[in-house]
């Protein structure tokens, strides 16, 4: 029994998994230093940083898929189909009724503050705030 190979001769899917982690983190690591920013200060930096581990994921993904799955990237799921706009509506339905819920449930137990701290800051960098909330929101986990 090959620890390491399955009957077929494709490697196992526990080191396939180990093998896309290290991948994720060898191009993530490139990435970062191909990016040079430190400490995020307006918006758009933030938003970069945030979209920084897109890459090596999808990256990661395509270079599984092609040279060791050797199949489709639509096999596992990174695909447009038919009804994607269906289910980009169910998805944005269904995260903004969770923070309708999230709000009613601290507002509920006094949980809720708010003050508004962007006097200072450029209408430029508010424009971006609802594209960096929505790619963190959309990160791989």
């Amino acid at each position: 029994m090959d620890i390491l190979l399955n009957k077929q001769h494709e490697l196992r899917s526990g080191w396939k998994f180990l093998a896309y982690w290290i991948l994720f983190i060898v191009i993530l690591f490139a990435v970062s230093l191909a990016i040079p920013i430190q400490a995020p200060i307006t918006q758009l930096e933030r938003l970069i940083l945030n979209t920084i581990p897109t890459i090596p994921a999808v990256a990661a993904l395509v270079l599984m898929a092609r040279f060791v799955d050797r199949a489709p990237v639509a096999r596992f799921g990174a695909t447009l189909h038919e009804k994607w706009p269906h289910d980009l509506t169910v998805g944005l339905a269904v995260a903004g009724g969770m923070l309708a819920i999230l709000t009613l449930i601290n507002g509920a137990f006094g949980g809720i503050r708010m003050a508004w701290t962007a006097s200072d800051a450029s209408s430029r960098s508010l424009m971006v705030t609802p594209i960096v909330f929505t790619t963190v929101g959309t990160q791989p986990s």
